[in-house]
């Protein structure tokens, strides 16, 4: 029977209670319209403000948008007699939270169901949506032993510095504006809980717990249990560091650092904090370190920076059709590549730019630079008609899937960013990029001959500076494909696919200087 205290929500009949907390309930029901069960979630009618109510009607909009194969979907949203309320998939086989009752979860599990939380994460964090309750009761299981998160700004949509706080960010806790990185703690916070079975603060009150949070040391989740590899408990410190400057940038780095624990558990993650970390000697890319100086390393040394030189100066050009292609090159010398840990099963690179001992070239003339900035691997054009290039040295495939985020820091609107993969050398390549004004293209170079496979122009793909963009990349057999911000940009075929290296490029068809940041890069076989 229909409790009195349900909502008479038109469209909707409540079947029962699904769960319920301090900031709502959640209600099974189902949609008259179309016969399914959902979750209906509505917020305690103590918690809405006005300022709430605009701040969820402004919020639900964007994440009804938020479409993920890790974000349980939203059916619809509104308000019944000044409450707001969202209509969700309706998931039975409850959370992580309720997996948590029975004991821990053995970590590979645990490490996956983290990475499938942080491609929501990293998702919505592109849209511009943090979600600032990320815990094991927000993440919900299928029969397919998937999660999905949940959740997505209902308690923002309250209050600034609303949440959970047994996962909260210290200065979430303190109710300042957060951003990605308060996610990234409450996903550290989470995925210790997976591990250990229990909670990295025991606290009889929540101002005790908040107080933990931002003052306490961070506890270690591998002495709770020794299943924990060195390197997974090194990550979940290191996302719950104190000050969000000091842990991972964004969850695409903490996932792709998840993955390298879990390939290498006894390696360290931070080699430059943790233990020496073994690099080549490159001239171009000077590290900082000491090395002993022998008569062949001399020799070595000379010899590469003799190519590095040769290649600076060497003009390339060739003519590109159509405008917004390049017609000439500046090429730089591939460099010796580092010792790296395994990495995943179909990972075939991962690159987070904070170690300027990478395997990624760098190169300074007065053509341009590219050099490490800030975290990030920086192209600097100073001249026009200039393609960079930038070669990992570390894959050679014909299949790849490459992620990176961009950042346009400065320069004209034609400028152009994009990813080269079968890269074999300045003859033999296949580029895929984009402009600042949103003109996208794929060309490809064959044995010294240029040609433009499709170009297109994306006017939501325009981008104004300081803007962080993410690009996908995937060549795949016969496709190309490139993916701006979840957008398709721009699709082609290649006619004959070969294997290569993948290689990060900038070009400047006009004068001025452009400025452009990358950051995060992973390259998998594609699925």
């Amino acid at each position: 029977m229909r409790g009195a205290q349900w909502p008479a929500i038109p469209g909707y009949h409540i079947i029962d209670v699904a769960g319920k907390g301090g900031m709502g309930r959640v209600y099974r029901a189902e949609q008259e319209a179309t016969g399914r069960i959902v979750a209906l979630k509505m917020l305690a009618p103590a918690a809405v403000s006005a300022e709430a109510l605009a701040n969820f009607t402004r919020e639900a909009e964007t994440i009804a948008r938020l479409e993920h194969p890790h974000v349980l979907p939203v059916y619809d949203f509104g308000q019944w007699q000044g409450v707001p309320f969202l209509v969700m998939r309706y998931l039975e086989q409850g959370s992580v939270a309720d997996r948590l009752r029975q004991g821990p979860i053995d970590v590979e599990r645990a490490a996956r169901w983290s990475g499938q939380v942080a491609e929501a994460l990293d998702w919505a964090h592109r849209q511009g949506v943090v979600h600032k309750d990320v815990k094991p009761g927000n993440m919900l299981l299928d029969s397919g032993d998937n999660v999905y998160l949940a959740d997505f700004g209902i308690a923002a949509a309250a209050n600034r510095g609303a949440g959970s706080a047994a996962y909260m960010a210290p200065e979430q806790a303190r109710a300042e504006a957060v951003d990605g990185r308060a996610d990234v703690y409450a996903l550290a916070v989470s995925l210790f809980e997976m591990v250990t079975g229990q909670k990295p603060y025991a606290a009889a009150t929540v101002t005790a717990a908040l107080v933990r949070h931002q003052q306490d040391p961070v506890p270690s989740a591998r002495d709770l249990n020794q299943a924990v590899s060195p390197a997974l408990a090194e990550l979940i410190h290191w996302g719950m560091a104190k000050s969000p400057d000091a842990r991972p940038a964004t969850v695409a780095s903490f996932a792709g650092y998840l993955e390298r624990a879990l390939a290498a558990p006894e390696q360290p993650l931070r080699p430059d904090e943790t233990a020496p970390d073994t690099v080549a000697l490159s001239p171009a890319a000077p590290s900082g370190r000491r090395w002993p100086v022998t008569p062949g390393l001399i020799l070595v040394a000379l010899i590469v920076g003799l190519i590095a030189a040769l290649v600076a100066v060497r003009p390339w050009r060739n003519s590109f059709p159509g405008p917004a292609t390049p017609t000439a090159r500046a090429i730089i010398a591939p460099v010796m590549t580092a010792t790296l840990p395994p990495t995943p099963v179909g990972q075939l690179l991962f690159d987070d730019f904070a170690d300027p001992g990478s395997a990624f070239d760098v190169f300074s003339s007065a053509s341009g630079r590219v050099a490490y900035a800030d975290g990030a691997l920086r192209f600097t054009t100073l001249q026009p008609n200039i393609l960079l290039v930038s070669p990992s040295g570390q894959v050679r495939a014909a299949d790849v899937l490459a992620r990176v985020e961009v950042v346009f820091v400065s320069g004209p609107a034609t400028g152009q960013v994009g990813v080269i993969c079968r890269w074999r050398d300045e003859d033999n390549y296949t580029a895929l990029a984009f402009s600042a004004d949103g003109t996208a293209l794929i060309w490809q170079q064959r044995n010294g001959m240029q040609s433009v496979l499709q170009q297109t122009a994306v006017a939501e793909l325009a981008t104004a500076p300081a803007a962080r963009r993410h690009l996908q990349v995937r060549c795949d057999g016969a496709a190309l494909q490139l993916v701006v911000d979840g957008r398709l940009a721009v699709a082609a075929a290649d006619p004959q696919p070969v294997s290569g290296d993948v290689v990060l490029m900038t070009f400047m068809p006009g004068e001025g200087e452009l400025v452009v940041d990358f950051d995060d890069l992973v390259v998998r076989q594609p699925n």
